[in-house]
């Protein structure tokens, strides 16, 4: 019968500091973005003086020297650039916060005595028979289980009780190592008294001359599995 031995539960915290990170990500570059925009409808009369006088702008450089009290108009292009660059950049900040809170925050794990099942990545269902598990770690890193089957690891997220977790892994894995040592046991000592028999049988035979010594020594060989 499949009995439930522990569920997941959500790690608010980590779910807290990816969902406050998005939203903190793209209100910046939304606050940039306004920034720019306002640039470009704001009053062209800027000015600048370079030591002690006033370069005139051209169309593509600064072409004609003026004397000292006189000021040009002069367009903040830098600035211009810095303010789309830094929309950019928390922008893609923002929604790599964002996939990786939906990825996340979908993840939920149920162990039972049979079972290894629940939700990966994006929801996707997982089920994994317990004979299949071989091994699990964790990490405190977004609170991280990966439980490790003859495929390759599953990755379980935001976790909160994921130390709990791998404790009733370890005792239902030890479990099975414990059940496997006990059948195997019995076909073991088996197999060791079906080797001497044979070993008698083959050492009769010598005896008698029907085999040679090279023949008993390759049978013994073949017996004892060397």
């Amino acid at each position: 019968m499949d009995e439930i031995l522990i569920k997941s539960e959500l790690d608010k915290k980590w779910k807290n500091i990816l969902f406050y990170s998005m939203i903190v990500f793209l209100a910046l570059a939304v606050l940039c973005l306004l920034i720019q925009f306002s640039s470009w409808g704001a009053d062209d009369n800027k000015y600048v003086r370079v030591y002690g006088y006033t370069l005139k702008g051209g169309t593509s450089a600064f072409d004609e020297y003026v004397e000292k009290g006189y000021s040009i108009r002069y367009y903040t292009n830098f600035w211009s650039f810095a303010w789309i660059y830094l929309c950019f950049s928390f922008t893609l900040f923002g929604l790599i916060a964002m996939v990786i809170y939906f990825a996340f925050t979908k993840s939920e794990l149920i162990i039972s005595n049979m079972n290894v099942k629940g939700k990966s990545l994006f929801g996707k269902e997982v089920a994994l028979p317990l004979y299949m598990v071989s091994a699990y770690s964790t990490r405190s890193l977004f609170s991280t289980i990966a439980v490790a089957t003859a495929s390759g690891f599953t990755k379980f997220y935001l976790i909160s009780n994921y130390k709990e977790i791998g404790e009733v892994l370890t005792g239902l894995l030890n479990d099975r190592q414990k059940n496997t040592e006990v059948v195997s046991a019995p076909v073991i000592q088996a197999q060791s008294g079906n080797s001497v028999s044979e070993l008698k049988e083959l050492k009769d035979l010598l005896d008698a001359g029907v085999i040679t010594q090279e023949e008993f020594d390759a049978k013994k060989k073949q017996v004892l599995g060397l």
